[in-house]
């Protein structure tokens, strides 16, 4: 999320010149590849931060919430836009604010995640799965516990 606010960014104080353009062919290829280490790391996470019983709603939780920005984010791009077009041409310096801007949110909601999952002990951010299955192993191993407890207070 860090490199997609750069990039976007520094797409909005590109200067507008052809030699700019080569620039802006690699900050495309980098956006694009931003965007897919992104999917292909946060969804993999949801088993690790809900319980089992769970599973199923937090995948339709984070489904909805990313429908919700693909149907409304090219509705607000669009909107920017066209209230930034002059003559013909579209200015996208406030576009690329608003992506950047965007950008900066998820941000701060993973170090929100992250810090919430260091206080819980930290199997988001295990560094090998061992360490993982041991935590996952441990939660589970509590959670009977408490039950038992429950049931036979």
């Amino acid at each position: 999320m860090a490199a997609l606010a750069i990039l976007h960014f520094y797409m909005a104080f590109l200067p507008n010149k052809e030699s700019s353009r080569s620039s802006a062919y690699w900050m495309y290829i980098l956006m694009g590849v931003s965007y897919g280490f992104f999917g292909a790391t946060s969804w993999p996470m949801i088993p690790f931060a809900v319980d089992r019983r769970m599973l199923g709603t937090a995948y339709g939780i984070g489904f909805g919430f990313q429908s919700i920005g693909i149907v409304f984010g090219p509705l607000l791009v669009g909107k920017i836009a066209d209230a930034n077009r002059a003559g013909g041409r579209v200015d996208y310096f406030w576009v690329s604010i608003f992506l950047g801007g965007a950008a900066v949110l998820g941000l701060a909601f993973i170090l929100a995640l992250i810090f919430i999952d260091l206080a819980s002990g930290g199997v988001l951010i295990a560094r090998n799965s061992a360490e993982r299955y041991a935590y996952m192993q441990n939660r589970g191993r509590q959670k009977m516990l408490e039950e038992r407890d429950r049931v036979l207070a």
